[in-house]
């Protein structure tokens, strides 16, 4: 079993987080600095490496939310295999992940740079006129990130 990229269906990310995220040897989260992270996954970091994930907490200990851009290395899916429903009734990747920190393996950091943050100044466009413009301006870099990614994938 291989390394792997995963990432929320959602998401949208530039080439430079996903090439940094690659280099990574072992299973590394992106990471991004937001305002508000109350609805999101958010970790605590020492020295780079991830030591507690909280899972959209309602009092949550910083600013510092999983981006949805992994790099998992094959040791998730024994996590995935022990983890169990969450409160929510779902099983959360999060809980996964915090299987391996509590297993102490090692959890890198990487922080990376969401379109909507990088365009908008902000997580999310306050109106569907916001969105549209938002959208229209991302598609120009969109095709080029698209070539790219068929380029890794034919590799």
């Amino acid at each position: 079993q291989s390394p792997f990229l995963a990432a929320n269906g959602d998401n949208v990310v530039y080439r430079r987080d996903i090439q940094n995220i690659m280099e990574s040897t072992d299973t590394t989260l992106g990471l991004i600095e937001l305002p508000d992270v109350s609805n999101l996954g958010v970790v605590e970091i020492d020295n780079g490496r991830i030591t507690l994930i909280h899972e959209k907490s309602a009092s949550p200990p910083g600013h510092l939310a999983n981006a949805g851009l992994y790099y998992f290395t094959p040791d998730i899916f024994a996590a995935i295999s022990e983890t169990s429903i969450s409160p929510r009734g779902e099983y959360e990747l999060t809980d996964s992940i915090r299987i391996l920190i509590e297993e102490g393996k090692k959890r890198l950091a990487v922080e990376v740079a969401r379109v909507f943050q990088e365009l908008l100044g902000k997580n999310r466009p306050d109106s569907p006129t916001e969105w549209s413009t938002a959208y229209v301006n991302f598609l120009t870099r969109l095709e080029a990130y698209l070539s790219w990614i068929s380029e890794q994938v034919r590799r």
